[in-house]
């Protein structure tokens, strides 16, 4: 499964052993464990057994009443521990829990979605009692998967077209989307770094930008309204503050 940005919110029980490469680290997963994963946490899945059983279910924030309560979770905030093993007493209860969804949910004409939250609620009860048991459980290196997760969304918007614009290219604008303080992020990634958000982002326009002049039939309106800019001379004006030239002389320098 390829990192991208997802829009759901996801609870798994898996038995086969596989790698989960999550934000910014592989976990090997060589027993049962119930996994939760965070739509703005890129991962990828690396099957190692030939079978793949277990259960998952997805959901919104709004489901479960919003108001941030998930991205505020332990079990899903930002530099939360994804992966909690099972043991041979747990394994039961958690896949009576999945199986009693499955079969709420079948009920296509008398599904009880109030159900089938108590049924998320306990789930999440259970791991929290997992969390708080776990030894391995760490809180270290939270700047450097928020910033891992910075980037990678960063590149992940690429490429772009004048129907589908750059939606995030403020560093307000990724703050939001990490549910973290703009000057949080600021500081992690000049941190870790040595550059500014923003240089990072204007870099990241700037070569953007070079390829669909170069290798695209996008006049320069198109480029820019791609880009995020509302009005071309802006981007005029910002991609010759970084190239010393228009975007115009560019693209006869590169015919």
């Amino acid at each position: 499964m390829p990192c991208d940005i997802r829009f759901f919110y996801k609870i798994c029980i898996v038995h086969p052993e596989s790698y989960l490469y999550y934000g910014d680290e592989w976990i090997h997963i060589d027993k049962t464990a119930l996994l939760f994963t965070n739509p703005i946490v890129p991962y990828q899945w690396e099957m190692v057994s030939k079978e793949q059983t277990g259960y998952f279910c997805r959901f919104t924030n709004e489901f479960l009443g919003g108001n941030k309560r998930l991205q505020n979770s332990p079990l899903f905030r930002l530099g939360a521990e994804p992966v909690f093993f099972l043991n041979d007493n747990q394994i039961p209860f958690i896949l009576d829990l999945f199986e009693r969804m499955l079969y709420e949910s079948d009920n296509k004409e008398s599904t009880d979605y109030n159900v089938l939250r108590s049924y998320v609620d306990i789930i999440m009860h259970e791991a929290q009692k997992l969390q708080s048991d776990t030894t391995t459980q760490t809180t270290k290196a939270s700047s450097e998967k928020v910033v891992s997760i910075f980037i990678e969304h960063l590149g992940n918007q690429f490429p772009v077209t004048v129907d589908h614009p750059l939606l995030f290219r403020k560093p307000s604008d990724f703050a939001t989307l990490l549910s973290v303080h703009v000057n949080y992020l600021n500081y992690a990634v000049k941190e870790l770094t040595g550059k500014t958000t923003t240089e990072h982002i204007h870099e990241k326009l700037i070569s953007e930008a070079k390829i669909m002049i170069k290798n695209t039939d996008m006049n320069i309106s198109e480029v820019a309204f791609s880009l995020g800019f509302e009005y071309s001379n802006n981007f005029s004006k910002f991609f010759k503050s970084h190239t010393n030239q228009s975007p115009f002389k560019f693209k006869q320098n590169n015919i």
